[in-house]
């Protein structure tokens, strides 16, 4: 931002600025703040990406959990399965899956299809993890 700063300062708008060095400068503070919201700190993280929790849906499950992934596998999340809607059963009468919506059932189903690992759906990565019966989001992020 300093950068963006500096750029601006130097091409101020006094009685000297025509309407070539004003477009200029404008195409110069663009070009500054292009290059600052692409660029990856040293960590290889985009600073234009904000994580923030998953609010689809039914809330994850705190655990405890019998396997998680780990923090490695959060930088490189597999992809969803084609078509996983597919494979999840229909809900059962009387449980949780029989009094929400349809799309909140599977969404709440991810992870008994995927297993135990880090995946992305569309913008949210989704942190699936094991419980003693069965699989639950434990953690997803929506970018």
């Amino acid at each position: 931002l300093a950068q963006v700063v500096s750029v601006s300062s130097s091409f101020s708008h006094s009685s000297q600025c025509d309407v070539m060095s004003c477009r200029t400068c404008l195409v110069l503070v663009a070009l500054a703040l292009t290059a600052l919201t692409s660029a990856e700190d040293a960590t290889g993280h985009s600073p234009e990406l904000t994580e923030l929790p998953d609010e689809r849906g039914l809330p994850d499950t705190p655990g405890p959990y019998k396997e998680a992934p780990s923090d490695a596998d959060a930088e490189k999340p597999a992809h969803a399965m084609p078509a996983w809607r597919s494979k999840v059963p229909n809900a059962t009468q009387g449980s949780l899956g029989s009094l929400v919506s349809l799309k909140a059932w599977q969404d709440y189903q991810f992870c008994n299809v995927h297993k135990t690992g880090f995946f992305c759906d569309g913008t949210t990565r989704i942190r699936c993890c094991k419980l003693e019966d069965g699989y639950a989001k434990c953690g997803s992020t929506a970018n």
